[in-house]
């Protein structure tokens, strides 16, 4: 079965509070500017107001000692002759390519960006594709997903679809796209911000740019190309409540959030 848009929009809405979390946990991390109100919500004149680098130098510490880390591959067997540090070495160059594309795009490295993610959304999403270009050469192509713009649903034996949301410009459009088989430039309006969903299911890739379908191929690999591990953070997963999904995955703010505007006020 094949996901339609209508279905996005509608695992979109349900995710809305955990997407609102994320963005209240990406406004400690920028030290966005605190006001003092009073208790009517109103903004009191004539005080200066200031912005504690609290959160900030907290997450930076965070984060650059996991950037300290440095990462293992081990594959083991239970059969005695399998050479489980070849799959190692394949494994090793694999990051290793990917890494060099992403460097060419001036884009962050996969654990830099795993760990950022980790901390300030609580999980972390990539796009997995290999493919053998016209020499017969591997090519591995890892694209980060920010898990704020992340929809997807879950079946019994993992993903059944995964959809990642951006904003483009429709010059970043046909630049991305242009010469892939089916793509209708045509079909991209114009604009400098138009909302891209690239949607992978067990079937097919879709892209569709401002609601308009203007990419569809068949899926080679019969699953769906996209890792998604939540970190094992809060108790969304153990209170089995109605709006638990908020909870669910937690950031490192997660025991802070509502003590940093009162730190601020104080």
């Amino acid at each position: 079965m094949t996901i339609d848009l209508k279905d996005i929009k509608a695992k979109e809405e349900t995710l809305d509070p955990l997407y609102k979390r994320m963005e209240a946990d990406a406004n400690l991390l920028h030290l966005a500017d605190y006001v003092l109100r009073d208790l009517q919500g109103n903004r009191v004149s004539n005080v200066i107001n200031v912005t504690l680098n609290k959160p900030a130098v907290f997450a930076a510490n965070v984060v650059s000692a996991l950037d300290f880390t440095k990462q293992q591959v081990t594959v083991t067997s239970d059969d005695k002759k399998f050479d489980g540090y070849k799959v190692e070495q394949f494994l090793d160059a694999a990051s290793s390519t990917a890494n060099l594309r992403l460097m060419l795009k001036h884009q962050p490295l996969l654990n830099q960006f795993t760990n950022a993610q980790s901390c300030f959304r609580g999980r972390a999403v990539r796009k997995i594709l290999w493919r053998l270009d016209k020499a017969n050469k591997v090519i591995t192509e890892i694209s980060n997903w920010d898990a704020a713009n992340v929809s997807y649903s879950e079946g019994g034996d993992g993903l059944e679809w995964g959809c990642n949301k951006t904003t483009r410009s429709q010059e970043e459009v046909i630049a991305e796209y242009d010469g892939m088989t089916g793509f209708d430039k045509s079909k991209v309006p114009e604009g400098k911000e138009l909302v891209i969903r690239d949607v992978w299911d067990k079937e097919v890739n879709k892209i569709y740019v401002a609601d308009s379908l203007i990419y569809k191929q068949a899926n080679p690999y019969g699953f769906v190309p996209i890792v998604f591990s939540v970190v094992p953070l809060g108790w969304g997963d153990m209170l089995l409540d109605a709006n638990r999904v908020r909870y669910e995955g937690e950031s490192i703010f997660f025991m802070i959030r509502h003590l940093v505007p009162e730190m601020n006020r104080l």
